[in-house]
């Protein structure tokens, strides 16, 4: 009960960022707009936080449907490393906005059987809390290594990492570090 209050709060919070920016963005065009270029900035702002909510709804509906069992996973042959290139090419811009230097290791082929999909998630979101949590003038290196029976994925940034009393909590369901 505890960690779903937890997830909740944190939930509502993530909501309640875009929903704030997007409406911030659109009073801003309708009151203060002196050209069509504020105007269609404005705009593009708000549509970038309508997307950002957007995929914050649908993650948690997937969250919902692993949770209950219903997410079926489509496991393909795939190149991890296509995936992996893209999601970096997607973090490229941000990270150089944080002054942070992004760093592919990666193989000419890492084939697995994986839900492509869920894969691009799980690397998105290791990615992103790299940069998120890694100061100015660092580096978030990236990397898959095949093994024989596995695949190594590294994601390791500067940051100063999680604090070592934090560690064994941080696969608890809804935890977050504070």
């Amino acid at each position: 009960s505890q960690h779903k209050s937890e997830f909740l709060a944190s939930m509502s919070h993530e909501l309640r960022t875009p929903v704030t920016a997007v409406q911030g963005q659109l009073e801003v065009a309708l009151m203060t707009a002196n050209s069509e270029e504020q105007l269609r900035e404005a705009i593009l702002t708000a549509l970038e936080e309508t997307e950002r909510l957007s995929n914050f709804v649908k993650a948690m509906l997937q969250l919902s449907q692993a949770e209950s069992g219903q997410l079926a996973l489509r496991m393909e042959r795939h190149d991890l490393c296509l995936t992996a290139r893209d999601i970096l090419e997607q973090f490229k811009i941000p990270a150089e906005e944080e002054g942070l230097q992004l760093v592919e290791q990666l193989p000419a082929e890492c084939v697995a059987y994986v839900d492509r999909i869920q894969f691009g998630r799980l690397l998105s979101n290791l990615v992103s809390n790299a940069i998120r949590y890694t100061p100015r003038g660092g580096e978030v290196r990236v990397g898959l290594t095949p093994h024989r029976n596995r695949i190594e994925i590294v994601v390791e940034d500067t940051g100063r990492g999680i604090p070592a009393e934090y560690l064994p909590h941080i696969f608890e369901r809804f935890y977050r570090v504070p």
